[in-house]
């Protein structure tokens, strides 16, 4: 799992020199959860675009899990600082995630690492899977 999310991470890091500060990884995985539950405002001096989301039925999996991936860039500028991973369960968002771009400090990819392996091993799986297919569609 980590080879696929460091792939994904240089590819990501390649369009970009930035890194992800504690502050924006910590906004992201604690603030980001009550944008989507509770309609709180955005981090100012930042935006978040769509990247994919995972079908609804995906096979194997069932349809209560979803994984929807967004860009976590500071405002008006292509200047994208991690990349947002949303897990829903039952439709309803359970958990926020934060990939930290490749050249992030040590300290939040552990921080990342730790927090996925706490996903079932079906959740995990369909990580993957939507990671894999968020390569494919962006190359």
């Amino acid at each position: 799992m980590k080879k696929l999310l460091l792939l994904f991470t240089v590819f990501i890091s390649i369009q970009t020199f930035s890194q992800t500060t504690a502050e924006e990884y910590t906004w992201v995985t604690k603030s980001y959860i009550r944008v989507l539950t509770e309609g709180a405002d955005i981090k100012r001096g930042y935006e978040i675009s769509d990247l994919i989301s995972s079908p609804a039925q995906t096979s194997g999996w069932g349809n209560e899990n979803q994984f929807t991936f967004k860009n976590f860039k500071k405002e008006n500028s292509s200047e994208i600082k991690a990349v947002i991973i949303i897990h829903y369960f039952n439709k309803v968002a359970k958990t926020v995630y934060c990939i930290p771009l490749a050249n992030s400090d040590k300290s939040l990819w552990q921080s990342f690492y730790s927090n996925i392996d706490l996903l079932a091993g079906n959740q995990k799986t369909l990580l993957l899977y939507c990671i894999s297919n968020l390569y494919i569609q962006t190359k």
